[in-house]
């Protein structure tokens, strides 16, 4: 649990999207929208936390990506659709980085650090010292 006391407005929010922001699907990838369901309350909570963080970066492994299962078309529609839905709660996403790679050594394949290394060099104002990861 974030304790939000210790948190200033210089600090990065990490969020995972499958499993953090949606309900995951058993054994298999979330291919389009229409199977892309929010948890309860995660906009509501995204909203509370845009006044909070100065940064909010979703990151999120995509093997269903590199294997040819998940169209990039469909994938730029979900994250798309998502952060519209985000917004309209009041919320806000910054970026989203995703990592189609298959190996678990990539550099970019959370937990490695490359998606927020990525994040850093697209936001040069942010303290990687200071993030909160979920």
């Amino acid at each position: 649990m974030i304790d939000l006391k210790h948190v200033d407005s210089s600090w990065t929010l990490f969020l995972d999207r499958d499993g953090v922001i949606n309900h995951e699907k058993h054994q298999d990838y979330i291919h389009t929208w229409s199977e892309f369901k929010f948890y309860d309350g995660v906009k509501e909570a995204i909203k509370i936390f845009a006044k909070i963080f100065k940064y909010i970066i979703v990151v999120t492994n995509q093997r269903g990506i590199g294997k040819g299962l998940t169209k990039l078309v469909d994938l730029k529609e979900i994250h798309d659709n998502m952060t519209t839905h985000i917004v309209q709660s009041g919320g806000r996403i910054d970026a989203i980085y995703y990592c189609p790679d298959l190996n678990n050594d990539s550099l970019n394949r959370k937990p490695n650090i490359g998606m927020a290394l990525q994040a850093k060099n697209d936001f040069p104002g942010m303290d990687l010292k200071n993030h909160y990861g979920r």
